[in-house]
């Protein structure tokens, strides 16, 4: 029996073996990678939302000078699904306020604490 060129069947099913494999190996990096952007997107959205109320909190606080009076403690939803919550510890020297960003990720919570402090001027 002589010799033909070509792959015969176990060649052929090894290198889809190995094919499908790799493909998989790609497929479960783009999603990783996917998810990694959300995550990040996710966290910038609670920066922002927390970086807007520190800014918003010192203001009110500032806005009664000499007599600064501390503003109350409370909560706020943004459009795009954080929940910012934030307490105020201090007097008409100086306010400390403490927030807490969170926003869901797939079957996740993620949340990130803030601590800002103003001096009345």
């Amino acid at each position: 029996m002589t010799s033909r060129p070509g792959f015969s069947l176990i060649e052929a099913l090894l290198a889809v073996v190995v094919a499908a494999a790799g493909f998989t190996v790609l497929l479960r990096g783009l999603a990783q990678t996917a998810e990694a952007g959300a995550a990040a997107r996710r966290w910038l959205a609670m920066a922002r939302a927390a970086e807007t109320e520190v800014a918003r909190l010192e203001s009110a606080y500032l806005a009664a000078a000499p007599g600064c009076v501390p503003p109350p403690a409370g909560a706020t939803t943004t459009a795009e699904g954080v929940t910012v919550t934030w307490s105020v510890a201090g007097d008409s020297l100086a306010a400390a306020f403490t927030l807490e960003a969170r926003a869901g990720l797939a079957r996740r919570t993620l949340i990130d604490t803030v601590v800002a402090a103003a001096v009345c001027r």
